[in-house]
């Protein structure tokens, strides 16, 4: 007993000498990252400190909601460009079919027509209806955030038969029979309608396309469907304060979840505020502007240098074949202890839209992506190299297989003298004796490469590569198929 009352004792006088150290007054001067911090002799902070402080947070939390707007960005960009430059109206629907209708698009490929519109559903009284025709499509809705709001088409509800999906924003009270075959619903106003027509045959193509509906409950599609012209815009997130009018921008069409509601706080002290104009001082700019390059910079390593335990397609750690989109939940973004931010800014600022589809592995169906960003030796690929990748024969696809280069800074396909950003198995490619393919990306064309197999590189550019699976089969999920890394020739 009197062991036991020892050391309770013994406990109590260490915990009493510890705990004037743990606790002890701030003062003097403490050095940290955010610079020489200062403190009075009675403890409290100089007046100088306090302003540093307050200044270096809000940079912090600047920096912390350009990563969280990312993806809202990304889509308030093409809309932007939607009722803008293409000359779209809200639910008219633009067809990108060619190489130049694509540029702008982040990560497109060069295969896909892409038929896309945009809405506000606050417009409409929170309430738009969008009628499928039956047929060969795959497309769906999506919101503001990049989440999911329903697949359409072949991969939708209807199965490819073709329905009338009546798109909510969430709170809109849904009349009694308003006609809809599905009631889905969507957390933002802002929301995109897409799809592809899946038929190789022009003709039914265009009369299924043609059938595509969009309209408020209880009125006539008055849509248009147009190619889009060839106008510059910028799909890819605008830097410096032209972010911050966008992020201002979104946040004034949209309903603010309480997700966001932390990152309003930080906003709010550099002047974006829901329903109050963006009219930042000098002061705020500067802080806006910095965290904005230091924002996209993280988000920059963030996709091309993905974290390892999610990084690589293959068991082998030399591969530099890494997956691209890698949330747990891409339908909420959210998994069970928090929410996604590096996995959906991974994802969202190298891309944009994901498809319930998308983030299945469908056996011999849908599309498997895998990128590149680096060479075999480690290196960034750079346009002033020579690099050869050897595709080896019976890829594992039932559809076709498809490379497309990127340029790193847009993330949009590379613009080339040459003109071509991709190939794929659809072309008339050049084979080696025992069916693999090799293909070569360059400045200039090497001797005795055919051309067919040659994509052009852009010198003092960086790039990056996307090979695409389409209707991949078990060979990719198992990995008994094997492809190497992109190899530079010297």
């Amino acid at each position: 007993m009197k062991t036991r009352n020892h050391l309770v004792i013994a406990s109590v006088c260490a915990l009493a000498a510890w705990m004037p150290v743990a606790n002890a007054q701030l003062h003097g001067r403490q050095e940290t990252r955010s610079g020489v911090l200062e403190f009075e002799a009675n403890g409290y902070p100089t007046d100088q400190t306090v302003a540093r402080v307050r200044e270096e947070i809000d940079y912090q939390r600047a920096v912390q909601a350009y990563i969280h707007f990312i993806p809202a960005v990304g889509m308030m960009q093409w809309r932007n460009a939607h009722l803008g430059p293409l000359g779209g109206k809200p639910g008219d629907l633009i067809v990108y079919r060619t190489t130049e209708q694509k540029l702008p698009i982040i990560t497109a490929n060069d295969t896909t027509t892409y038929v896309i519109s945009f809405a506000d559903l606050s417009d409409t009284g929170g309430l738009l209806m969008y009628e499928v025709p039956p047929g060969p499509t795959g497309g769906g809705v999506i919101d503001l955030w990049q989440r999911p709001v329903s697949d359409t088409g072949m991969v939708g509800p209807d199965r490819g038969k073709g329905g009338k999906f009546l798109i909510v924003l969430e709170g809109t009270k849904v009349p009694e029979n308003h006609g809809a075959d599905f009631v889905i619903t969507s957390k933002t106003s802002t929301v995109l309608i897409g799809t592809r027509i899946l038929t190789p045959d022009p003709v039914e193509g265009q009369r299924i396309l043609n059938a595509h509906k969009i309209h408020g409950l209880g009125q006539e599609s008055r849509i248009r469907i147009f190619e889009a012209p060839n106008h510059d815009w910028e799909g890819h997130q605008p830097r410096g304060l032209e972010y911050w009018k966008v992020v201002h921008q979104a946040i004034q069409l949209n309903p603010i979840e309480e997700r966001d509601m932390a990152v309003m706080q930080g906003l709010k002290n550099l002047g974006i505020e829901k329903g109050k104009p963006f009219n930042p001082t000098d002061v705020q700019k500067k802080i806006l502007e910095e965290a904005a390059l230091v924002g996209e910079t993280w988000a920059m390593g963030n996709s091309f240098l993905k974290p390892d335990p999610v990084k690589h397609w293959t068991d082998d750690p030399k591969s530099q074949w890494q997956y691209i989109l890698f949330m747990q939940s891409p339908l909420d973004q959210m998994a069970k202890t928090h929410m996604e931010i590096d996995a959906r800014t991974a994802y969202t600022y190298e891309a944009i839209t994901v498809t319930e589809a998308s983030t299945q592995n469908l056996v011999d169906a849908g599309i498997q992506y895998l990128a590149a960003y680096k060479d075999d030796a480690g290196r960034w690929l750079d346009g002033a190299r020579t690099y050869e990748l050897i595709v080896p024969k019976d890829v594992p696809m039932l559809n076709f297989w498809s490379v497309v280069l990127y340029d790193n800074d847009t993330r949009c396909m590379i613009v080339n003298p040459q003109g071509k950003t991709e190939v794929n198995s659809r072309q008339a490619l050049v084979k080696n004796a025992d069916g693999s393919v090799r293909l070569v990306f360059s400045p200039k064309k090497p001797g005795g490469v055919p051309e067919a197999n040659w994509i052009q590189t852009n010198p003092e550019k960086g790039f990056f590569a996307y090979f695409r699976w389409y209707s991949p089969t078990k060979a990719f999920f198992d990995r008994s198929w094997k492809m190497g890394n992109i190899v530079e020739v010297k």
